[in-house]
């Protein structure tokens, strides 16, 4: 029981310290997702999958495979249509990249 309560408080701690982080660099791409209506979503070049609730503010770099890097703010968890296990957030600064980058 004692190992499952420390696990726990760990993983709590973990996860709480991701959340805090708040600003946060970014180098990835765009990816266009045809499921529920269809959207964009960002896909870091370790993998991990953003939902940018202010992605129109940048409609000129919504195009599929599009390599991009900037600052995003993580965001509470909200209800969203879209299914695609993304993390929530706000873009601070959204850029082409004008060098390439490893995915």
């Amino acid at each position: 029981m004692r190992q499952i309560t420390w696990i726990t408080l760990v993983a709590f701690f973990l996860l709480s310290a991701e959340a805090l982080a708040g600003n946060f660099d970014f180098k990835g791409k765009v990816e266009y997702v045809p499921l529920e209506g269809s959207y964009f979503r960002l896909v870091s070049v370790n993998g991990k999958r953003y939902l940018p609730k202010n992605f129109d503010q940048w409609n000129d770099l919504k195009k599929d495979g599009l390599k991009v890097t900037g600052q995003l703010i993580l965001k509470p968890a909200r209800f969203s249509l879209q299914m695609g296990g993304e993390t929530f957030v706000e873009i601070v600064r959204l850029v082409r990249c004008t060098t390439d980058h490893q995915e």
